[in-house]
């Protein structure tokens, strides 16, 4: 049975300083990733979790140093670094959990991904070639796919920076990392197609089609 979604994403620590915390990722499975590979990627996670933290404590107003008198200036995310840092931690988030569990359920063919996938892309098959032309994109980035509930459409798109270039309105249902970090360990500078085919075969489908087929918010 595939994992769900952590329930955790987003909650306060226990002491109840509304702290973020990092999840754990069943990633050991993976085939063509390296741990050291692995390691790596989940060491830059942590830090958008830390960075994240960092900014809000900037902004908390039981914080000494934000009580004292006459203390000025605009809040800590008001800046596009909130958006960077944030945008980082909870696209890593939805990256590792379809990667994580279970790998052997297809795509239902009757459910929300292929339907869209068929409106949108004329099918499924061409749905991941659109995937794999975006991952072919020069430069570092991500591949986004995203739902919108209103049109029951998905939409493809490359995201350079973390807080440029997402889709307002739409859930991204999957997520997959392309910068160098993800892959340059285990992969030549050639082979990032193969990279990509790797990950393609290790999605969680469950996971992404629990995404298009109750769009809200990812958790």
């Amino acid at each position: 049975m595939a994992n769900s979604i952590p329930a955790q994403r987003g909650r306060s620590d226990p002491n109840g300083k509304g702290k973020y915390l990092a999840h754990e990722f069943d990633l050991g499975h993976l085939q063509g990733l390296s741990p050291a590979a692995i390691e790596l990627h989940l060491e830059l996670y942590h830090g958008y979790v830390k960075a994240v933290n960092e900014l809000l404590a900037e902004d908390d107003p039981s914080s000494p140093g934000n009580r004292m008198p006459g203390k000025k200036g605009s809040s800590a995310r008001s800046s596009p670094r909130f958006a960077f840092e944030w945008n980082g931690l909870v696209m890593h988030e939805s990256f590792f959990e379809s990667l994580a569990g279970s790998h052997d359920e297809p795509l239902p063919l009757d459910g929300a991904m292929a339907t869209a996938a068929r409106r949108s892309f004329g099918g499924l098959e061409q749905w991941q070639a659109d995937c794999l032309q975006l991952a072919h994109t020069r430069g570092v980035g991500w591949v986004v796919c995203s739902y919108e509930p209103r049109s029951e459409r998905l939409y493809n798109y490359w995201v350079e920076l973390h807080h440029v270039s997402h889709t307002i309105n739409t859930v991204p249902v999957l997520v997959l990392d392309m910068w160098e970090h993800a892959w340059i360990t285990d992969f030549k500078p050639s082979q990032r197609d193969d990279y990509f085919q790797c990950l393609w075969g290790q999605i969680n489908w469950p996971v992404v089609e629990a995404r298009a087929s109750t769009p809200t918010l990812l958790r």
